[in-house]
């Protein structure tokens, strides 16, 4: 996947060039971030109704899920690793994508809509895609071969690729014996 950074600063120069009172520019826009945002529901939908299908079908193993990379984090730390159901983990995931492909929207059409900002609307049309694209569910259904165990989707380990070096938590952050 191409660097968002290479994407995100020409796309943010462009968007403040774009003419707030030219009526027709505006309109197009709206055109432009509707149908992207439409496409992006609809994806968002059917990943989510995949992951309810996997999640209510088989709970599947237990599995063991690395944390978000942090920028500034110790890269000699041990790794800790979060101890959590293969299909209650995708629909959380699942989940957490509707939520904020929806917050997201909600804020960036509030603005328009109530400070007349269309910078936003520029820079979501073009990010919106690339920021779905990265979620590993998203990617696994539509670049992958589907949601499976074995595909190891969020770089997650089993029981027996856990070295002594993993620490194990459970969701809530108590250490798990092993």
């Amino acid at each position: 996947m191409v660097n968002k950074l290479f994407v995100m600063v020409p796309v943010m120069l462009a968007a403040r060039k774009l003419d707030a009172e030219d009526a027709t520019q505006v309109f197009w826009l709206r055109v432009a971030y509707g149908t992207i945002q439409l496409i992006c529901v609809l994806i968002v939908a059917y990943t989510y109704i995949q992951a309810a299908a996997i999640a209510s079908k088989s709970p599947g193993g237990i599995i063991y899920v690395p944390p978000a990379a942090q920028p500034f984090a110790d890269p000699n730390a041990k790794k800790k690793y979060t101890e959590v159901n293969f299909g209650a983990h995708v629909l959380s995931t699942a989940r957490s994508l509707l939520g904020s492909t929806l917050f997201g929207m909600c804020m960036t059409v509030g603005l328009h809509w109530y400070k007349g900002m269309i910078v936003g609307l520029a820079i979501q049309t073009i990010m919106g895609p690339m920021n779905l694209l990265e979620n590993p569910l998203v990617k696994a259904l539509l670049l992958g071969g589907g949601i499976k165990p074995e595909g190891k989707i969020f770089d997650e380990k089993t029981a027996n690729e856990l070295t002594p070096e993993d620490e194990v938590v459970d969701e809530s952050g108590n250490p798990v014996a092993r």
